[in-house]
């Protein structure tokens, strides 16, 4: 009796080392391959910003009769991702405007601009269509996730903005503040090249 705890003791402590190295390989295999975690997780249809374009994914989740549904969803998403990283950096753009021309700008002028600009990238956003689309399999509910990825040009976009913002201001408040379409085209894209989110 004795001999066979002895046994099946040795069998667990074996059991215990082999269990523990595995771990280790499973590890060091992983640091090795310049990541601790392992294998990581990229979301289909990734889209990232670059120095010529914004980039999102949106994602949704819903029934596989409703696919459309789902797809419009997931783009609707994406979006109001990049609507809102469009926005930030035009905020950077009209700050950084101001400060250039100094307090001749006053708050009616600013808002003029602020405001041409955001219409601007509202519509562009909107009329955005997706760059690439990928669906998962169904579930065991029935349901499927949509990963829609949509750019946007970051010199077309301050082009545009530029052009809205000399529509909207009059020929004096130009004046006033010194304002020049190229000049502001430029500031426009100097930062916006600068804006990329870090992934």
């Amino acid at each position: 009796m004795k001999r066979f705890f002895v046994f099946v003791a040795t069998i667990a402590i074996t059991m215990f080392f082999l269990a523990c190295s595995s771990t280790k390989q499973s590890a060091e295999t992983a640091y090795a391959a310049g990541n601790p975690f392992g294998d990581v997780y990229e979301m289909p249809a990734a889209e990232y910003d670059t120095d010529d374009s914004f980039g999102a994914t949106g994602t949704a989740y819903g029934p596989r009769a409703q696919m459309g549904t789902v797809h419009i969803n997931a783009l609707t998403n994406a979006q109001e991702i990049v609507r809102q990283k469009i926005k930030h950096s035009y905020k950077g753009v009209v700050d950084t405007y101001s400060k250039s021309v100094g307090n001749n700008i006053g708050t009616d002028i600013q808002n003029k601009i602020e405001r041409a600009g955001t219409q601007v990238i509202d519509a562009v956003v909107n009329d955005t269509k997706e760059s690439q689309v990928k669906f998962s399999s169904v579930d065991e509910k029935g349901n499927v996730h949509c990963y829609v990825g949509i750019r946007i040009n970051k010199e077309k976009l301050a082009d545009e903005v530029a052009k809205a913002v000399t529509n909207a201001i009059t020929e004096e408040e130009a004046m006033k503040i010194g304002y020049g379409e190229a000049k502001f085209r430029e500031q426009n894209a100097d930062v916006f090249k600068r804006s990329i989110e870090k992934k």
